[in-house]
């Protein structure tokens, strides 16, 4: 009954309190709206998601965080200076990134890593979801875009949630 209600619980408690928190009304009103939000939205997207697979491994996961926050500070400051600095140049192109990934939930999550990483954004899928279109602001060699993406984000993804645990 209470996964009925309640299906995802720390979804509804963090949307709860991100809600209060963007609103700034700490106040009983303020978190009764947060609740109905956080019981509303996760029944409504209970129907949509079925099944969704989790990572494996929870330090897996807490290792790529860290390194797409790494990523993602570095990427700020090379912008910044091909942006600012004195050479301007700008090499900018789209790539096509093979995919080995197969769950939909690992594809989703390195388009989302590729989109939130200064300097890249996911385009678009292929039909077949073997393909991801990538756009990157300053890429002298595309296929070293590609091998990157590749090594650094789809393989660490590819161990989180496609390889079974025994």
């Amino acid at each position: 009954m209470r996964r009925r209600i309640l299906p995802a619980p720390a979804t509804s408690v963090a949307l709860t309190f991100a809600w209060v928190a963007l609103q700034g009304q700490w106040s009983v009103a303020g978190f009764t709206a947060g609740a109905l939000l956080g019981i509303v939205l996760p029944l409504c997207m209970v129907s949509l998601v079925r099944d969704p697979r989790l990572p494996n491994s929870l330090s897996g996961s807490l290792a790529l965080l860290v390194l797409v926050c790494h990523d993602i500070i570095v990427a700020n400051i090379d912008v910044a200076w091909r942006v600012l600095g004195p050479e301007r140049v700008l090499r900018p192109t789209f790539v096509w990134v093979p995919l080995d990934l197969e769950t939909p939930e690992a594809i989703a999550l390195l388009a989302s890593i590729i989109t939130l990483t200064p300097g890249t954004l996911s385009a678009d899928l292929s039909r077949d979801r073997r393909q991801l279109l990538v756009h990157v602001l300053h890429a002298p060699e595309p296929e070293a875009v590609v091998k990157q993406i590749k090594s650094r984000y789809e393989t660490r993804l590819q161990r989180l949630f496609e390889a079974r645990n025994p």
